[in-house]
């Protein structure tokens, strides 16, 4: 492993020190996830680098970037390294909601911690429901608030997390934040027409509840693989004659290490390790 960023940043020189040493050591492939954005080819460290890499025998592998759905927004666009794009798997990280009157929902949600809100009270309330306000939602901490679509699902987030709720259900159609595990709060996410079904047994309850799991596991979805909505798309602007990405790798909902002393999730201000 060749280290080229630092806190200050990633500079031209550190990545040649970086290549040319692993180029030198024999390395078969080098795989590199950054770029240099907007830089012409005969000043991009990486396309220099790969030059001499691709000169030597190595392959030579790099991301294509996170900036899309735009087309022509290639992180690396070099056209003798292997430009990889994301794409998703037939797995998603889902949540059984089970209703007090023992109906189940399937949701989608990333809460990484391996916790059940059990027969808690459901909160349907007009004052609450938009879920874009820290202070008011700490006010339902007895119960799980339903939470209509309110502008973005990410704000919607950014609010509930912040809050001290017990768990929440987000309603909405819109899945793509579970591309980027973006969800760090107790909450689940329900499409428009399950949500009719909650929304039933709240008006007929006298006192609606339920329950929720979290760290669900189901295969087989589809379509997939697909590519992601975020990865970036080619072609190449210095050459739109090569095709790019060459090919596309899992990217999303992948199942992979995480650093010791950080959090995974947090409940208002308490952080989950």
């Amino acid at each position: 492993m060749y280290k080229v960023s630092w806190p200050e940043g990633q500079y031209a020189s550190d990545v040649l020190v970086a290549m040319d040493p692993a180029i030198a050591d024999g390395v078969d492939v080098i795989s590199i996830s950054l770029g240099f954005d907007e830089a012409p080819l005969y000043e991009d460290p990486i396309a220099i680098a790969s030059f001499a890499a691709m000169e030597k025998g190595v392959v030579v592998s790099s991301s294509a970037g996170n900036a899309g759905p735009l087309f022509g927004n290639l992180h690396n666009e070099i056209l003798w390294l292997m430009t990889v794009g994301a794409g998703t798997i037939d797995r998603s990280f889902v949540g059984p909601l089970t209703l007090g009157n023992g109906k189940t929902i399937t949701g989608w949600t990333l809460f990484a911690e391996d916790a059940i809100i059990h027969n808690y009270p459901l909160v349907y309330d007009k004052t609450l429901s938009a879920c874009n306000s820290s202070e008011l939602l700490s006010q339902a901490f007895y119960g799980i608030v339903i939470c209509e679509p309110h502008g973005s699902v990410s704000e919607q987030i950014d609010y509930i997390t912040t809050s001290n709720v017990v768990g929440v259900i987000l309603i909405s159609n819109y899945t793509k934040v579970f591309e980027l595990g973006e969800v760090s709060c107790p909450c689940l996410v329900v499409s428009l027409e399950d949500a009719q079904i909650i929304f039933k047994y709240v008006k007929t309850s006298a006192t609606p509840s339920a329950s929720i799991k979290f760290q669900k596991t189901i295969m087989g979805t589809k379509p997939a693989p697909a590519v992601a909505y975020y990865t970036s798309r080619g072609p190449s602007l210095s050459y739109p004659g090569v095709l790019k990405p060459d090919i596309m790798a899992p990217g999303s909902l992948v199942l992979a290490a995480w650093i010791p002393n950080d959090s995974t999730a947090q409940i208002g201000p308490n952080a989950l390790n």
